[in-house]
């Protein structure tokens, strides 16, 4: 499977006017639908990849295949192979200059970066929720070793290096630590900036809305581990 960077049919009429941008014109679609309308999404970000396209590509160490990027055309040496606004590249200066730029010193930037797409793409519209509907949330997991169960995928984690079986258990634990801290403290400290934009309609979330709902332990790690892959 592939997706082209130019846009292969016209824009749907509910994403017209703005509703690019909403949650509900996302949620309402397959992945499989989201996925081929990243490029109506990346032009309306700015962003222009004119050799490149998204790709699945097989590895028969994990024997699955992953989403990446492959080009479409032969590149020439030094050519600018994508050109992507300052303002739609996801970085550290995307978290500080937002509310929730204060956890990048609490747990980190990579799950500080998970905790702010979360919080994008449970508002009722946000500038990044193409981004996080059409291709974070869509990018497999499975392949991914820190989100393999000890329990459940220990055959599959032996047959993996020594050194890839403790990063992976690594990641987890830290993972899980930083998600840990984020409930006992980081909820609460927080809970006004985390509820932007409807996250839980009108008013600000409760605790336990953050932490089992819209932040809950399994969507933060699906976040970081897709983040780092």
């Amino acid at each position: 499977t592939h997706v082209s960077s130019v846009p292969s049919m016209p824009m749907p009429a509910d994403l017209l006017d703005g509703g690019l941008w909403r949650r509900e014109t996302w949620e309402r679609r397959a992945t499989a639908e989201r996925l081929e309308l990243w490029p109506h999404a990346s032009k309306a970000m700015g962003i222009d990849c004119p050799k490149l396209e998204l790709a699945t590509f097989y590895y028969p160490t994990l024997g699955i295949s992953i989403r990446g990027v492959r080009a479409t055309e032969n590149i020439r040496s030094a050519e600018l192979v994508c050109r992507v606004p300052k303002l739609s590249l996801l970085s550290a200066f995307t978290i500080q200059n937002s509310s929730l730029s204060p956890l990048i010193n609490e747990v980190g930037l990579r799950s500080a970066m998970a905790v702010f797409l979360i919080r994008e793409s449970a508002r009722r519209e946000s500038f990044w929720m193409p981004y996080v509907k059409a291709l974070l949330e869509a990018h497999p997991t499975d392949g991914i070793p820190q989100m393999w169960d000890p329990v459940t995928s220990q055959e599959r984690l032996n047959s993996l290096s020594n050194y890839s079986r403790s990063l992976a258990a690594s990641s987890r634990a830290s993972t899980e630590a930083e998600w840990r801290r984020l409930a006992a403290v980081g909820f609460r400290r927080h809970a006004a900036a985390l509820s932007e934009g409807g996250v839980c309609g009108a008013g600000v979330c409760t605790h336990e809305q953050l932490m089992r709902e819209t932040f809950s332990l399994e969507r933060f790690r699906n976040l970081v581990s897709v983040l780092g892959a």
